[in-house]
C-alpha cells in the first residue's frame, strides 16, 4: 500500500430498523465523534488525541456478564489517548459477547482486540478485522457474512503495493465487502473512513461523491448530523488535538462490523465512578450535539402504553368483553 496517513475504514452492517442513524459530537472528558448507538454508546469514533476505534461481532455465540460493547467503545474514547492505553483498557473490562475491536493512533500504531466473555483477552497487530476470531467457530454466521472471503479480499488490497486510500475506499463500496442483506439483518449502513492524522472523517454511500466529511472539529464548535442513505452530510466540522504532528503510515485500518444492538447488560452500583473523569471537579457537561428541531404546526403526543395493556392486549380484552 501507499504511504499515506494513518485511517481507519470499515464498513457497518446491520438491520436499518435497529440502527440510532446518528453522528455525535460530544465533550464529556474529552472531544469526541463517532456514530451513535444504544443513546449514548457508540459504534466507532475517534477522540482529539487522534485515536480511532471500530468494533466487529466476533462471530460466537457465547454469551456471559459483562458491559455491552457500545458503552466500552464510547469508554475507550472518552479516557484513552493511543493504542497502548486503549488495549490496557479493553484487555481489563469485561464484555457480554465476542467481539473483535480495532484500534489506531495517529502514530500509525494498529491493534485488534478479541474480547470474549469466556476468555482472556487477547491483542493481535493484523491490518484487517471481519467476523471471526483465530478461527471459525460459528459455520452458519460465517457463511451468512462471507467473513473468510471479505477478510482474505482485505488482505489482498492492504497487501498491494500501488493500493491507496481513496481506491481502498472505493472497494468498501461494493462486494464482497458492501452487503445488501438489509431484509435479513446485514445490510451495509455506511462506510466511515477516519484520519487520525488530520482528525477528519467521512461517511460515505455508493453514489455519493465523495461522500458527508466532517473535518476539524473545533472544541468551540459541535457538530450533529443524522444518517440518511443516498444522502450526503454538507456540514464541515472541525477536531482540535494536543498537537497535529504524527508520523505518516502506509497502513490503513480496515474494520467490518456486526454489532448486537441494544444489548446493554444491568450496570452495577459501581458504573458511575468507573466511567467518571479521572479529575474532575463538576458533573461532565452535556452533548452539544442535538439534532435539528423539525418544525411542525401542531405538537404530537406518543402514548405511552402500560406493559401490562398494550394495543393488541386492549383490542383482544374489547373482543373478551364482547363475547361476555
Amino acid at each position: 500500500m501507499d504511504e499515506g496517513t494513518p485511517t481507519l475504514i470499515r464498513n457497518y452492517d446491520f438491520d436499518p430498523r435497529f440502527f440510532d442513524g446518528r453522528l455525535r459530537f460530544t465533550e464529556y472528558c474529552k472531544p469526541v465523534i463517532g456514530v451513535q448507538d444504544s443513546g449514548w454508546g457508540l459504534l466507532d469514533g475517534m477522540n482529539a488525541d487522534g485515536l480511532a476505534v471500530a468494533l466487529a461481532f466476533g462471530g460466537r455465540k457465547v454469551s456471559g456478564t459483562g458491559f455491552g460493547i457500545p458503552l466500552l467503545i464510547r469508554y475507550v474514547l472518552e479516557t484513552c489517548s493511543d493504542v497502548d492505553e486503549a488495549c490496557a483498557t479493553l484487555s481489563r473490562v469485561p464484555v457480554h459477547m465476542g467481539y473483535n475491536v480495532t484500534v489506531v493512533d495517529k502514530t500509525g500504531k494498529y491493534a485488534t482486540v478479541y474480547l470474549n466473555p469466556d476468555r482472556p483477552p487477547v491483542v493481535i497487530y493484523q491490518a484487517v478485522a471481519t467476523n471471526h476470531q483465530h478461527q471459525v467457530e460459528w459455520d452458519e454466521y460465517a457463511a451468512f457474512t462471507h467473513t473468510i472471503e471479505r477478510k482474505h479480499f482485505l488482505e489482498s488490497c492492504v497487501a498491494n503495493p500501488k493500493q491507496t486510500r481513496a481506491a481502498l475506499i472505493k472497494q468498501f463500496l461494493k462486494p464482497p465487502l458492501y452487503s445488501q442483506q438489509y431484509l435479513r439483518g446485514f445490510g451495509t449502513l455506511y462506510t466511515a473512513a477516519y484520519d487520525v492524522d488530520k482528525g477528519s472523517v467521512k461517511i460515505i454511500w455508493p453514489g455519493e461523491a465523495g461522500g458527508g466529511e466532517l473535518q476539524a472539529l473545533r472544541r468551540t464548535g459541535s457538530a450533529s448530523g443524522a444518517l440518511e442513505a443516498g444522502g450526503a452530510i454538507p456540514r464541515q466540522v472541525a477536531l482540535s488535538r494536543r498537537g497535529t504532528e504524527g508520523s505518516a503510515s502506509s497502513c490503513l485500518r480496515a474494520s467490518l462490523a456486526f454489532a448486537s444492538f441494544a444489548e446493554l447488560c444491568a450496570m452495577p452500583a459501581t458504573i458511575t465512578s468507573l466511567f467518571a473523569p479521572p479529575t474532575s471537579s463538576t458533573a461532565p457537561g452535556r452533548s452539544r450535539a442535538t439534532a435539528p428541531s423539525t418544525p411542525s404546526s401542531t405538537s404530537t403526543t406518543v402514548p405511552s402504553w402500560p406493559k401490562c395493556l398494550t394495543p393488541r392486549r386492549r383490542r383482544w380484552k374489547k373482543r373478551s368483553q364482547r363475547r361476555m
